[in-house]
């Protein structure tokens, strides 16, 4: 069986349509101290997912 995520609130899509992915840690969106992300896979399917994390 696959299931396919769909962000259901609007702040959940913003979020994921922007370029650069932020972490909340302490109190605000900051990037990756190194700058790079790496593609969110599915561990089920094995597919990459929507997001680069």
């Amino acid at each position: 069986m696959t299931l396919i995520f769909e962000p259901s609130t609007p702040g959940a899509k913003a979020f994921l349509a922007k370029p650069v992915k932020r972490h909340w840690i302490g109190g605000e969106f900051v990037p990756a101290s190194s700058g790079k992300t790496f593609a969110a896979y599915d561990p089920a399917s094995g597919q990459i997912g929507r997001a680069h994390v």
